[in-house]
């Protein structure tokens, strides 16, 4: 089984060259999402090659992390995973880095943060990430949805190229 007819059309979703393991361990050919409409930006010259790249990774990061509409992820379960460390390293650092990236941009509550979530994450398209979900529970013109969108992929690329921070455990006061 393999993505939807509308994730294939908007992400340019395309079948991985490399097998995987699945959550349970079985070999997987898992599909990946190319995020064919940032493609189409950069083409136009509305965002940069590193932009793009930047939102490409943090797009990997997101489904890394098991924040994927598909998996039901929470984002209760930033950055504390399951209870007794039940997750891998490797998912929770994915998991702290969106937080961080999250933070970053002002939150899920915020115009760059909820673009960023829903737009880059969770692919959902911009038309109707600006119809229906917007800022705040309102909708807003493509155009205003656009700026948010350059915006937050200023801000993604900046954290990428800075490298990010040194994640401080907050529970052990440091």
């Amino acid at each position: 089984m393999g993505p939807t007819r509308e994730t294939v059309q908007h992400l340019g979703a395309r079948r991985s060259l490399q097998q995987v393991a699945d959550s349970d361990g079985n070999v997987a050919w898992p599909y990946r999402a190319e995020l064919s409409f940032l493609h189409r930006l950069e083409q136009r010259g509305v965002i940069d090659s590193k932009m793009r790249e930047a939102a490409e990774r943090f797009n990997a990061t997101y489904f890394l992390a098991g924040l994927d509409p598909l998996k039901a992820g929470d984002v209760g379960r930033l950055p504390g995973g399951a209870p007794g460390g039940g997750d891998p390293p490797r998912i929770e650092h994915a998991r702290r880095r969106v937080q961080d990236i999250m933070v970053l941009c002002g939150g899920l509550g915020s115009p760059a943060g909820s673009c960023l979530w829903n737009v880059v994450g969770a692919g959902v398209t911009l038309a109707a990430w600006s119809a229906h979900e917007g800022w705040g529970g309102r909708s807003l013109h493509q155009v205003e949805a656009r700026g948010i969108l350059l915006a937050a992929l200023g801000m993604l690329t900046g954290y990428f190229e800075r490298g990010p921070r040194p994640h401080h455990d907050r529970r052990a006061g440091r």
